[in-house]
């Protein structure tokens, strides 16, 4: 801020827009000018603000010549100012508005970093524009704000996201190819399924690599949208599939109830369908863009102008998804362990959730300081989703490769084995009861 002890004027620069409050000991109109002409109001991008029938008015002007500014809108020019705020105590009256730092109009001066020079006027007891007399100031040369010298974020952060998804995506590639090569050792949990969940394991792996270069509209963008349908991807398949085996022995009646794959892309598209609306809405209403986290963390991350709402959303019903595959991991805990990954799934929920749970808050708490941005929004996704493909596909390579176990007999396995468990469990229940 700046002025005398009868005008004050203040600032904040936020994005694009900056706000300027101007306070002046008057029951008149105050006024501030930019970038007159050398000893002379004219050539100024001015700024009238009064009161009229006690509503604040702030004017978006120019100064052709010594005397009343012409208003922009008279010029052929726009009105640029905007959010007008005004309040009398007293013997002062406070007046704030915010315009763009460079509008489209060519009567506005650009708000630039470096020095600009200021006009300043106010009159002492009226609001009619008239000559204000001795209540002015000669030119002043002020900056309002320092040039911003941007950093880069530390080398160490991006070499450890790109280790981590790097040892990810050889992980899910190698998972792949052992699933096309022994597909018998994953007959009961359908092998396309499972190189889905690899995909998925993939898309939230590249949603890692998109964040590494310095940040811009559209790979803040493409970002959002690898994380949410690479975590739809997983997660979606698990459960369907999770699903598709309760709704064939899940019930008391042992009858065998077809499931066709069909029914299970259907719901997995269901959820995809739900996930892209929300990014649709989140891309067209609020874009991500590139920009500081704040003034005291100089480097760039992406982020909305409602940043916070669109995250909370967006863990929240992560959140809410994962509680679904608990519930499914709980109605099949009692199924054969041949036809059944309820116990590995539900480990991987856990860690997710646990993830969630200990890195939103923090990352809300933390959001102003780009480190901590870019490491929950890389190596705090990329390491969970490792640990989670390891527990999905590490004890079936071990059966491959290192026990060397043969894979599961269709025969070996009977319903009466695979329910058993199922029917003692509500034996207990109906006991208890």
């Amino acid at each position: 801020s700046t002025g005398s002890p009868s005008y004050r004027l203040s600032w904040t620069i936020e994005d694009e827009n900056i706000t300027i409050t101007i306070q002046s000991r008057t029951s008149g109109w105050v006024g501030i000018g930019f970038e007159p002409q050398l000893n002379t109001m004219k050539g100024a991008d001015i700024v009238l603000c009064r009161f009229v029938d006690n509503i604040p008015e702030c004017r978006d002007s120019y100064a052709l010549d010594v005397g009343i500014p012409t208003l922009d809108t008279d010029l052929g020019g726009t009105n640029d100012v905007f959010d007008v705020k005004g309040i009398r105590v007293d013997d002062f009256v406070l007046f704030s508005f915010k315009r763009r730092l460079k509008t489209s109009d060519s009567w506005d001066k650009v708000i630039h970093p470096g020095d600009i020079r200021i006009i300043y006027a106010y009159h002492p007891y009226t609001n009619q524009l008239v000559y204000h007399g001795p209540t002015r100031s000669s030119s002043s040369v002020i900056s309002f704000y320092t040039v911003l010298s941007p950093r880069s974020l530390p080398l160490v952060l991006k070499i450890l996201a790109i280790v981590i998804a790097s040892i990810g995506v050889i992980w899910s590639i190698f998972i792949s190819i052992v699933i096309h090569a022994y597909s018998e050792y994953f007959r009961y949990r359908d092998p396309l399924f499972c190189q889905l969940i690899i995909l998925g394991s993939l898309v939230c792996y590249a949603s890692v690599f998109v964040r590494i270069p310095e940040p811009n509209s559209v790979l803040c963008t493409v970002n959002i949208w690898f994380i949410g349908l690479g975590y739809i991807l997983i997660f979606g398949c698990l459960f369907v599939s999770m699903w598709r085996l309760w709704r064939i022995v899940g019930y008391k009646k042992l009858k065998i109830r077809a499931v066709k794959r069909s029914v299970l892309f259907r719901a997995l598209a269901f959820f995809f369908i739900i996930e892209i609306i929300y990014l649709s809405l989140w891309t067209a209403l609020d874009m991500q863009k590139s920009g500081f986290p704040s003034m005291r963390s100089l480097i760039y991350v992406c982020k909305s102008k409602n940043d916070k709402i669109w995250w909370s959303v967006f863990v929240s019903y992560k959140a809410l998804f994962l509680s679904f595959g608990i519930f499914l991991s709980i109605k099949t805990r009692n199924f054969a362990v041949q036809f059944n990954d309820s116990k590995r799934v539900s480990l991987t929920i856990y860690i997710m959730m646990l993830a969630l749970i200990i890195l939103a808050p923090l990352g809300f708490a933390l959001s102003s300081y780009a480190e901590v941005t870019f490491t929950f929004r890389t190596v705090g996704l990329a390491l969970p989703i490792l640990v989670v493909m390891g527990l999905l596909f590490g004890g079936d390579v071990f059966r491959i490769f290192i026990s060397k176990k043969p894979p599961q007999s269709a025969k070996s396995v009977s319903m009466t084995q695979i329910t058993k468990r199922s029917e003692a469990t509500d034996s207990e229940l109906t006991q208890n009861a």
